[in-house]
């Protein structure tokens, strides 16, 4: 939901010695749509003695620009703990850019609560006790991701500019159970808006047709020297183009529908990317290659033949059976010539696949697999323990 005001500017030359030029960047954020990533990257195209170049720089957007605090809320829906091996911290001191008017009094408390964009509300709150605990609420299991993420990078944040203590260093995690069940569902209701949009886009096509074979036929009537009534073709011309009407109009909901449960779908495996790192303890590379076979990408290409669900579930299926293999299994077989060719891929009749899947790609990790090649070598299941943790 975030876009630049302008697409593009045009500087004017720039000679050695000059001073920088300084280009402001005005980016906005859709107050309908879910934001699920706060990054940007800017790209620079340059011509230099002659030569094409390209520079590019990713930053990190505020998370004020898609949410605005709020006083705290009471949220009864879905919830998720964060730990660290370090005293609760102030929650006004997290987030500084998020307490500066109606929500500075609950910065003085343990709770912060915002409201995005598009009407989600979210809230942290950070426990009373000397183990740092943060819990994040939210009415939706989408909402949760912003949040969370946000949290846990400043948290680390703080916590790389502490000097060395005795326990080890900061440390975070996620201990409790993976929240698999709301994630799926956001799966279902997904691929549910895939074949309702397909259905109607057919649909829709089948109407036309019918529009078109009337107009010929009003057509050839009306070439006749003693055209014959055509009371009838009109009525069926006027009822099938009102139908063609509606059915644009519902193919439209539909696609709304979709971008909807997109954004959901993004939320949800950015998300557990998130805990699976925490949970696990996961290493940049194993986390990069496990969202390479996880992408929270959902677009939609309507020139594309697959989707997220089949593509998903044969990225995962090739993680299990290369790179995420069971420990204590050998070498990789070896690829047959008629391994090369694999069926193309097709929108599935429910997302069992994908879904059995993931389970199968958290229950690798839990029992001590990581991604890699030779994703088996990994420490043996329950043999770390976070620093600082308390016994018990």
């Amino acid at each position: 939901p975030l876009f630049l005001a302008a697409d593009h500017i045009v500087l004017p030359p720039l000679i050695a010695g000059d001073p920088p030029a300084a280009v402001p960047l005005v980016f906005r954020a859709r107050p309908d749509e879910l934001p699920v990533d706060l990054s940007a990257t800017v790209v620079v195209n340059y011509s230099a003695g002659g030569e094409l170049r390209c520079a590019s720089c990713e930053l990190r957007l505020p998370l004020r620009l898609v949410a605005d605090p709020v006083e705290p809320l009471k949220t009864s829906g879905f919830r998720l703990t964060i730990e660290t091996n370090r005293p609760p911290l102030p929650l006004g001191a997290l987030f500084e850019d998020m307490v500066v008017d109606a929500a500075s009094a609950a910065a003085e408390g343990a709770a912060l609560s915002i409201v995005y964009g598009c009407g989600l509300d979210a809230t942290v709150l950070a426990s009373k006790k000397e183990r740092g605990r943060y819990r994040v609420c939210s009415s939706r299991f989408e909402g949760l991701w912003l949040l969370t993420d946000e949290l846990v990078r400043r948290l680390r944040a703080h916590g790389e500019g502490e000097a060395g203590a005795s326990d080890g260093g900061f440390a975070v995690w996620y201990e409790d159970s993976l929240p698999l069940r709301e994630y799926f569902e956001a799966i279902d209701d997904h691929l549910a808006s895939r074949r309702a949009l397909v259905d109607a886009k057919a649909e829709l096509e089948q109407r036309a047709r019918q529009l078109r074979a009337v107009e010929k036929r009003l057509l050839v009537r009306l070439k006749d020297r003693v055209p014959a009534p055509i009371a009838s073709l009109e009525a069926l011309l006027e009822g099938s183009h009102h139908q063609l009407l509606e059915l644009a109009h519902r193919a439209e909901e539909h696609q709304a529908q979709l971008r909807f449960h997109a954004a959901r779908v993004s939320a949800g495996t950015r998300l557990l990317l998130l805990l699976l790192r925490l949970k696990f303890r996961l290493g940049d590379e194993e986390e990069r290659l496990l969202e390479a076979h996880l992408s929270p990408l959902t677009s939609f290409s309507e020139e594309a033949s697959d989707g997220w669900e089949e593509r998903t579930a044969a990225a995962l299926t090739h993680l299990l059976h290369h790179g995420l293999k069971k420990r204590g299994t050998g070498a990789e077989p070896s690829a047959s010539p008629s391994q090369g060719a694999q069926a193309p891929l097709a929108m599935p009749a429910d997302a069992a696949k994908v879904k059995k899947s993931i389970t199968l790609v958290c229950d690798r990790l839990n029992k001590g697999s990581r991604p890699g090649k030779g994703g088996a070598q990994a420490a043996a299941p329950g043999s770390w323990e976070p620093p600082g943790k308390e016994a018990g």
